[in-house]
């Protein structure tokens, strides 16, 4: 996180400014080997944490006070699976909110075939659908689904 902010890489989010002093404060990681103790310690030190969700294009910053991943305070660690986006310990970079544009047009354009209810609760039907031979696929559509071969 460190060399990202250094590089200039812009971060945003609700916890933003503790996630800039954390790196600031951190130590260049060379890759030693620890013990179990000095894991514990470091796990336990919240400032330091900072927990990826490359699915929901966030970070992490997790403090129990202010998670909305689990509202029962017991959990030492986030839900990731359960990030909800108002949360007091999300951090975003430009890298992740890029990504979460692209993500986002990507729906769009499958959002832009997805068949759609129309007045009468059917999709009208697409215009190359009139070439489909056999059955239709629902009473009403004039859009025609390829028949199957009878299996031998």
């Amino acid at each position: 996180m460190r060399d990202g902010l250094h590089a200039g890489e812009g971060i945003s989010g609700p916890a933003a400014r503790r996630v800039i002093r954390a790196a600031a404060r951190a130590t260049t990681f060379a890759g030693a080997t620890i013990n179990a103790r000095t894991a514990q310690h470091l796990i336990a030190n919240e400032d330091v944490m900072i927990y990826d969700n490359p699915q929901a294009f966030v970070l992490c910053h997790y403090k129990r006070a202010q998670a909305l991943c689990h509202r029962d305070g017991v959990k030492d660690t986030p839900s990731l699976d359960h990030c909800v986006p108002g949360c007091g310990n999300i951090v975003c970079t430009d890298r992740q909110a890029a990504g979460l544009r692209d993500r986002a047009d990507v729906l769009d354009k499958r959002a832009a075939h997805a068949p759609s209810r129309s007045a009468t609760g059917y999709a009208p039907a697409p215009a190359n659908c009139a070439s489909w031979p056999a059955p239709t696929t629902a009473p009403g559509s004039s859009c025609r689904r390829p028949q199957r071969e009878p299996r031998p």
